[in-house]
């Protein structure tokens, strides 16, 4: 009976306490809708700060385990607004601070001299879902989104930016600073002084690799048509590479066999915002949405591998809009 007693014991405490994992716990921020945030002091981390109220800002989270947030769109007095500031949150004092920008919204961007860092400069305000990296040296890039170029229009971009922590200056380093710009592949594989990958959106899928090279794929077109390129953008030479895909728009799935790496694989075009690096330097990305009529939704796991170029099909199905699969 004892014996009893203590399994039952042990089963109940058991459950409990898996009962108590997977937890939210409510950590910063405002709790109503379309908050207009509080800045605080540029650069000063402090309890009362909160960025405001965003839909689609870029993000990252830098080598140190600290959130990097940029730009977003609000919607005050009825009213679509975009903003600019760069803000960051260590979870270690559980704190926000911003970091750049004008602290207001719908600014054009000040671009200065390429390749020049300027207390001055500062990227058009946008949304979204700009690419973003932190690398390797912690500092922040962006590229494209949607927003102000350098002369108040709003569009899609394709300009890339650095912001570089020790100083606290944006540098313009590649790309237009013009709006809609369709881009320059050059040849796939080969580095080039003139290649950009073409002005989008809605894309998250960014890695950084052992050499601090920034890697892009996919995204949202201004014509609507979503993008299966990757490119690497080499930090030492300042150039662009296609390095895989497709250079068009709206390209199908092409999964091979599952499991098995091969030069005629890639995932379809799409707008897509899971992705993960592995400790084995490949890059991992999860679902996303698009197809020839952006209405095919995907719960396909990839896996590229920059050291061979390849792309492998590894988990999830080939059918859109599969409804997965549920443990009972």
């Amino acid at each position: 009976m004892k014996k009893l007693l203590l399994l039952l014991t042990i089963t109940l405490l058991t459950i409990n306490t898996q009962a108590q994992q997977g937890q939210w716990t409510w950590m910063n921020g405002s709790n109503v809708a379309n908050s207009t945030g509080v800045y605080g002091t540029k650069g000063v981390f402090d309890s009362l700060n909160s960025p405001p109220a965003t839909y689609e800002p870029c993000q990252a989270t830098d080598s140190v385990h600290n959130f990097w947030i940029f730009g977003g769109l609000s919607y005050f007095n009825n009213s679509i607004q975009y903003y600019g500031d760069l803000w960051e949150f260590k979870p270690m004092i559980n704190q926000w601070a911003w970091i750049a920008g004008p602290g207001s919204s719908d600014h054009a961007g000040i671009y200065g001299m390429q390749g020049v860092s300027s207390p001055l400069n500062m990227p058009g305000c946008r949304s979204y879902c700009a690419a973003a990296w932190t690398d390797n040296n912690f500092d922040f890039w962006i590229f494209g989104g949607t927003g102000y170029d350098v002369n108040g229009n709003v569009g899609n971009l394709n300009d890339l930016w650095k912001f570089t922590q020790s100083t606290g200056e944006w540098t313009w380093m590649k790309g237009p600073n013009t709006m809609n710009d369709a881009g320059h592949y050059g040849s796939i594989n080969v580095e080039g002084i003139n290649n950009n990958p073409p002005s989008r959106e809605e894309t998250d899928a960014t890695w950084v690799d052992a050499n601090n090279d920034l890697w892009l794929f996919g995204g949202l077109s201004i014509s609507g048509g979503t993008f299966s390129d990757l490119w690497k953008y080499n930090q030492t030479t300042n150039n662009w590479t296609w390095m895989n895909g497709p250079s068009t728009t709206g390209n199908t799935n092409s999964y091979g066999i599952k499991g098995v790496p091969d030069s005629t694989n890639h995932p379809g075009g799409r707008m897509v915002y899971s992705k993960w690096k592995d400790y084995a330097g490949n890059f991992w990305l999860f679902g996303g949405i698009g197809g020839v009529n952006i209405n095919q939704a995907y719960n396909d796991l990839w896996m590229y591998n920059p050291t061979i170029n390849l792309w492998t099909w590894m988990s999830g199905t080939n059918n859109p809009n599969d409804p997965g699969t549920f443990d009972s």
